[in-house]
């Protein structure tokens, strides 16, 4: 029974993030009950019966252990699917060693199709999306570290049931947990690549360094308008989904890159011309100016 209950399971979730567009949804009282009974992490608490007694209005966000994650729909069901097993492990104790690679799989096929559709970019056949957005990837980011911050409390869960000889077995959480951070890090490197490639071969960028762009005195050129314009816009979207310490990790990475790239990009320009030097100088003060002043809780 508990075998057929899993390949149901699989399939369920499977279906549900080959049809998933990445949009956040709201969070129904039920979602959070489950997510509040698993981490309570007591014996007696029912995950159904609080599921099922929740009411109130839709959150905009799911709250584990005093953190906020805005989600998309296939993550609640994640949720779901966990306070499913944790509720099987209280109530049978006895098949907790059985549970625990099944959980491990649930964990595992979503981790890695999620990769699949959003890094990977495969939602833009399966479900037909345009492309794969910065608020998409803020999105994921966030539904991978809900799990992350369930994960602690999924595994004091089962370590409540399980014998002392068979902890040994909670290893595989620990791997995956490891697997989920490598995956939101690579998210977050996504994020900060979509800005530092607009530095790339920018013909604008080349056209004001040699000249052909006319500039009033004290603007900045094209290029960098433009440049400091894509940051606030994306500062504008990320801002409202990560968390202040997210958001000033990835700018940071950001202004990291783009110091780089630009040092390259400037140090071969031709600094025997005033007009170059002074375009530079204005450029790189209008970048700073700017930057300063996206806050991460603004």
């Amino acid at each position: 029974f508990a075998d057929n209950a899993h390949d149901a399971t699989k399939q369920k979730l499977q279906s549900t993030l080959d049809c998933e567009r990445w949009n956040q949804v709201e969070v129904g009282p039920r979602f959070q009950a489950i997510a509040d009974a698993v981490a309570e992490q007591s014996k007696s608490t029912s995950v159904s019966a609080r599921a099922e007694a929740a009411t109130g209005p839709p959150s905009q966000s799911i709250s584990v252990g005093g953190d906020s994650f805005r989600t998309v729909g296939s993550a609640l069901l994640l949720v779901e699917l966990l306070g499913n097993y944790v509720q099987l492990v209280r109530h049978f104790p006895a098949i907790a060693v059985h549970l625990i690679p099944q959980m491990v799989d649930v964990l595992t096929l979503f981790n890695a199709r999620s990769f699949q559709l959003v890094l990977g970019a495969g939602a833009i056949q399966v479900v037909g999306l345009q492309r794969i957005s910065s608020k998409i990837l803020a999105l994921v980011s966030q539904s991978l570290g809900l799990v992350i911050a369930l994960m602690p409390h999924l595994r004091a869960n089962l370590a409540l049931q399980l014998p002392t000889q068979h902890h040994a077995l909670l290893a595989q959480l620990d791997r995956i947990l490891q697997d989920y951070r490598e995956h939101q890090k690579k998210v977050f490197g996504k994020l900060v690549s979509i800005m530092l490639d607009r530095v790339d071969n920018s013909e604008a960028m080349h056209a004001a360094l040699s000249g052909q762009v006319s500039v009033m005195p004290g603007q900045p050129s094209p290029y960098m308008a433009e440049l400091v314009r894509d940051a606030q816009n994306l500062h504008r979207v990320l801002s409202p989904i990560l968390t202040p310490d997210q958001m000033e990790n990835v700018y940071v990475q950001i202004l990291n890159g783009l110091d780089s790239k630009l040092v390259a990009i400037y140090s071969a320009a031709n600094h025997s011309s005033v007009k170059v030097s002074h375009r530079i100088t204005t450029d790189i003060a209008h970048l700073i100016t700017s930057m300063m002043q996206l806050q991460p809780d603004s």
